[in-house]
Order: structure tokens, then C-alpha cells, then sequence
């Protein structure tokens, strides 16, 4: 199977909460919140927000590691097997994942060289004594060479690890492939090394790309278009130049000011926000944002705002930022 497409309609996704006694009801929280998402062939689309926006979530719901309780979810057009299906398992081959921890990701008691050509092995791919030969090819491709094949994770760096996670991603020659915070683990300079390489592998193969994360500086160094998520819902969309020119959404802006500047002698109007973060809720009523939001309005607490044209981008506010110049 060839994925070309693979979009997300009113995407649902709901957890329960602990109880707080043992004789209480459970709570619920809604991880993502009717999110609309589409990914095109070749597209590398970012995900941005802080922790538990739900951009990870949005991640599994696309590759089918977890089913919407509202929302479907399609490849060129055809919803998304449940889950173990045979349907599944096939389409697997096409879509995958790379975690955003790549010591959790690996077995600690197996070689580099048989963890890359395991995926081979489940999906039954070539004769036996050619998979070594194509995962030798998956690491080398990512920069690792002959001397880390027969090693142990434990032996290996951060850095490595990464690239060894990316390798198993790419031995199956996947035509959709979700980053989950794939730096997030990494000092500056091995990240760097990391974003390069998914952009040297992504022209290569021409694959999709969804990368979530929170650095900004990866996602414009990387991606074509942004999504900005808070409390489970896209509140921003654009190309990425536009996006950061001229962010709209006052989180979005709040996000863009977040980032350290080196030039002293630069100095910019900074948006600023009233408390702490929002947790997702059931709620639908108003804007998540609106309690940390200098520019809300009465209408802010009342309905929440839906994605809207606002300048050259879709903006999900009743009182957008005017359009500016952001370096």
C-alpha cells in the first residue's frame, strides 16, 4: 500500500481521570478536542505546542496507535482499520513512528543491528539473510557505521541512540512517519544533527513528515506548514514564514516571544500571559486561552472561537493580534 494522504476530521479523544476519593466519580479530560488535520504527500507539517496540548496524542490517533472516540480518520480517503486488523497490520508498513525517547525506544538486551532489522523480520520482508544487509543500509544511510552494528545500546550516545531509532523507522521505507519531540532528548549541536538529517532522509524518500514538538527552532528550520495546538484544539495554521512573520493567535505570539533573543540590542514587544497554562477540559464554552489571554473580550468567556481566515493563515480567536513583523 502507497499513503499519499492521511487527514483527521473532528478528531475526539477523551481520557478519565484518577479519582480524587475512592468512592468519587472519575473526571474527564479531552486530550484533543475536534482537531481537523491533513497531512499531502511529501508534506512535513509541525505540530507545536506546550506539554500536554495534546500534539502527541493527535500524532497516535493518525498512525492508529489509538482510535478517536469522536472523529475518523482517513488514508487516501479510506478510514483507518481498527486497530491489529490484517488492514492495519499492512498499512503499517507505511506509516511509523519515531519516539521521542530514544532510551526507552530501544532494548536494552539486544544488538543495534538485529533492533533495525526486527520490523523486517515481524512483517516478513526478503529472505532472512538480506535483512541484515538492508538494516546495515537503513544505519548507515542515518551515519552510523560497521562499529556500532554488534554494540548494545548502553555503549552507544544520545545522539546514536536517535539515529539507530530513526534507522528502524526507515528500514521499512515508510511513506508517512511521525516525530514525536525527536530532539527533545538531545543537546543543541546532536539535535541539529538530528533535524538535518530527517530533512536530508524526507528529500530523499519524499515522504510525509508530522513533527511535534515545542521548539520553535526546529519546526522553522523544518517543516512547510504549522499547526499551533493548546488545550487539545488548533487554534493557528499557516506556512511556516507566515506563521512566524505574522502570528495571530495571541498564544501563537506568546509561543514566538517565549524565545530567547542573542542580540542585546534587539528589543521587541513581548506578549505576555496571566497565570499558568491550561489544563484540556470537557468544557465547551469559551476559549481555553481566554484566562491567560490580555487581548480577551466578553464574548472570549461565552463561545469559543472557531477557525477563521485571518490574513493569509486560519486563526481560531475572536480578537486576533494585528498583523506585525516578528524576526
Amino acid at each position: 500500500m502507497t499513503v499519499r494522504v492521511i487527514e483527521g476530521s473532528g478528531l475526539v479523544r477523551r481520557y478519565a481521570t484518577p479519582r480524587q476519593w475512592p468512592w468519587g466519580s472519575r473526571a474527564e479530560t479531552r486530550a484533543v478536542d475536534g482537531v481537523d488535520i491533513r497531512i499531502n504527500t511529501g508534506e512535513i507539517v509541525g505540530l507545536i505546542g506546550e506539554s500536554g496540548s495534546g500534539k502527541s496524542t493527535i500524532g497516535r490517533l493518525l498512525l492508529g496507535l489509538e482510535a478517536p472516540d469522536v472523529g475518523t480518520v482517513r488514508v487516501d480517503g479510506t478510514a483507518m482499520p481498527p486497530r491489529h486488523a490484517p488492514q492495519w497490520r499492512s498499512l503499517r508498513r507505511d506509516i511509523q513512528m519515531i519516539f521521542q525517547d530514544p532510551h526507552s525506544a530501544l532494548d536494552p538486551r539486544a544488538r543495534i543491528l538485529d533492533q533495525v532489522a526486527e520490523p523486517l523480520d515481524i512483517f516478513d520482508i526478503g529472505a532472512p539473510e538480506s535483512r541484515r544487509e538492508r538494516a546495515a543500509d537503513a544505519l548507515a544511510e542515518v551515519g552510523l557505521n560497521t562499529a556500532v552494528f554488534d554494540q548494545f545500546p548502553s555503549a552507544l550516545s544520545g545522539g546514536q541512540k536517535q539515529r539507530v531509532v530513526i534507522a528502524r523507522a526507515l528500514v521499512l521505507r515508510p511513506r508517512f512517519l511521525v516525530c514525536d519531540e525527536p530532539v527533545s532528548a538531545l543537546d543543541v549541536s546532536v539535535g541539529a544533527q538530528i533535524v538535518e538529517l530527517l530533512a536530508t532522509v524526507q528529500r530523499q524518500h519524499g515522504m510525509s513528515l508530522l513533527v511535534v514538538s515545542h521548539d520553535l527552532s526546529l519546526v522553522r528550520s523544518l517543516v512547510n506548514r504549522v499547526c499551533v495546538v493548546y488545550a487539545g484544539r488548533i487554534v493557528e495554521k499557516a506556512a511556516t514564514d507566515e506563521l512566524f512573520r505574522h502570528p495571530r493567535h495571541p498564544y501563537t505570539r506568546l509561543l514566538i516571544d517565549s524565545v530567547p533573543v542573542a542580540d542585546p540590542r534587539r528589543r521587541k514587544r513581548r506578549a505576555r500571559a496571566q497565570g499558568l497554562a491550561s489544563e484540556p477540559s470537557a468544557s465547551d464554552h469559551g476559549c481555553a486561552f481566554a484566562p491567560r489571554c490580555s487581548r480577551r473580550l466578553p464574548v472570549c468567556t461565552q463561545e469559543a472561537p472557531q477557525l477563521k481566515v485571518a490574513g493569509a493563515h486560519f486563526a481560531a480567536c475572536h480578537n486576533p493580534a494585528p498583523v506585525e513583523e516578528t524576526k
